[in-house]
């Protein structure tokens, strides 16, 4: 028996909106500074975007930098 937890556990979900229902995997980070979202999923939902002032900057708990994204990288609102 496998008894390891998986270092990234993704749930499967049921998203309903405005009377549509899609399928989406989520995964619950309770200590994340922000809620992020796919753009297509956005789009679909009908859910607005924010421009980003700068860079993204994603880092590991002991500081290591995981990746750097200009804004242009996650679309124009």
């Amino acid at each position: 028996m496998n008894l390891e937890i998986p270092s990234r556990p993704l749930l499967h979900a049921q998203l309903c909106c405005s009377g549509e229902t899609h399928a989406v995997s989520v995964l619950i980070d309770s200590g994340a500074n922000a809620n992020l979202r796919d753009m297509t999923l956005a789009s679909k939902l009908g859910i607005g975007r924010e421009a980003l002032m700068g860079r993204i900057h994603a880092t590991a708990l002991d500081g290591r930098l995981l990746c750097q994204r200009p804004p242009e990288a996650f679309g124009k609102p």
